[in-house]
């Protein structure tokens, strides 16, 4: 399977890699065949029975399987994304060491399913029998529109839905009407573009250049004037790692200088942000004024998430307005994807390069960042931007590392802390 390429077929370590992708303290569920994924509450204890029984509103998720010889049918009600895959994972390990012939994946209670969900499903295929693909049945329209976008269906077998029962996503017809000037992405052409970025043998080449690679085929496939991939210093300044011209390296270079851009806003709140024409609007009125003037008027981008973090911003933008329909805005997130499970390998693999050091000490500087936060939050009862934007001017007039500024702050709450427990 082209997009498994990079990883082992060795399904416990895909397992190690996704609970590596996210950090989540959500608890395995307590009985035989059934786990469910729950952010807020530590695992195990003694609520963990009766979330089991309570369904999906106990999680995010509810995994169950159903075992026949031969043949397991897994239950997904819920959500599933960063949080909850490794969940699904962990199942999917104790499943292949019963070697079904036959899996199936029963999604119609599946609300929500990322593009890592998506693949760690279809890559099953690859311990079934020879010929052997997953099932998925009922898949609701939101499942349908991930595996039709990646080209992930064509690995999976798709169980056509009893007439009347779930209403299938009519993706020829809402690209065709994607008109009124919002900007079209042809879902062939996405599929083809993946499956051929899946193929590179990305361990084979320099990660520079296979970021190249993914920056060059998202601007072909989105027919934009840029498009790059930027990655955080120690600093957390997004700089670029591969870029198509130099509006990429204009938007670089704003970013940092006025501290505010889209970019930015994707990095930080870890969601991707659209800005279909920067000069109407006021989100970033400092940044937007210069971008305007170097030629970046529209602007769409999105995080790319390592460990419950983002390292980095996959961007496209254009020089003129342009509205980012939800085709587009499901293309980038796909291409995002591509760039963070790269990411992901060249961080976990055993050659530690420069840019591999580089986003370590961005993630390390980044935890001391958010207790930072944490603590300007609590005391003097600061929004969580509004604490970034401190310790940034804090770092900025010192002329002093944010991660040095924040851990000062850090080491001063904890000091005045045991001060006052003496105190007492």
């Amino acid at each position: 399977m082209a997009l498994f390429r990079s990883f082992p077929r060795n399904p416990t370590r895909v397992v190690g890699l996704a609970v590596r992708l996210s950090r989540a303290g959500a608890p395995l569920m307590s009985g035989r065949n059934c786990a469910a994924a729950d952010e807020s509450r530590p695992p195990g204890g003694p609520d963990a029975d009766a979330a089991a029984q309570d369904g999906p509103r106990a999680g995010r998720a509810m995994i169950e399987v159903e075992s026949a010889p031969g043949a397991a049918t897994i239950f997904v009600r819920g959500e599933l994304d960063l949080v909850t895959t490794p969940f699904l994972a962990e199942r999917l390990t104790l499943v292949s060491r019963d070697k079904p012939g036959r899996l199936v994946f029963d999604l119609a209670g599946t609300g929500f399913m990322d593009c890592g969900s998506a693949r760690l499903i279809a890559g099953t295929g690859e311990w079934l029998p020879e010929g052997r693909r997953p099932v998925i049945r009922r898949p609701g329209p939101a499942v349908r529109r991930i595996l039709e976008l990646t080209g992930l269906d064509a690995y999976c077998e798709i169980e056509r839905l009893v007439a009347g029962s779930i209403r299938t996503w009519p993706f020829a017809e809402a690209e065709e009407d994607a008109g009124g000037g919002q900007m079209s992405v042809s879902i062939h052409d996405v599929r083809h573009a993946l499956n051929e970025l899946g193929k590179l043998r990305f361990g084979e080449m320099r990660v520079e250049d296979a970021m190249h690679h993914i920056v060059q085929t998202t601007r072909t496939i989105f027919s934009v004037d840029g498009a790059g991939l930027m990655l955080a210093d120690v600093d957390h300044h997004l700089l670029n790692a591969a870029v198509s011209d130099d509006r990429m390296r204009h938007l670089e270079e704003l970013q940092v200088r006025h501290q505010e851009g889209p970019c930015i806003a994707a990095f930080e709140d870890k969601e991707l942000v659209r800005a279909e024409d920067l000069s109407q609007d006021d989100r970033w009125p400092s940044f937007s004024q210069h971008a305007v003037a170097r030629g970046v008027r529209a602007v769409l981008a999105s995080p790319i998430p390592y460990n419950q973090d983002a390292v980095g911003v996959v961007a496209v933008l254009s020089e003129d307005r342009r509205p980012w329909s939800a085709e587009a805005e499901l293309a980038l997130l796909a291409f995002t994807d591509l760039a963070a499970l790269l990411i992901a390998s060249m961080l976990l693999g055993e050659q530690q390069t420069e840019l591999a050091a580089q986003l370590q000490s961005a993630l390390n500087s980044r935890a001391i960042i958010e207790q930072a936060k944490g603590v300007l939050i609590g005391r003097q009862g600061l929004t969580a931007h509004a604490a970034y934007a401190q310790l940034r001017a804090q770092a900025r007039a010192e002329r002093r590392k944010l991660a040095i500024v924040s851990a000062e702050v850090v080491r001063n709450a904890t000091r005045a802390d045991h001060e006052a427990v003496r105190e007492n």
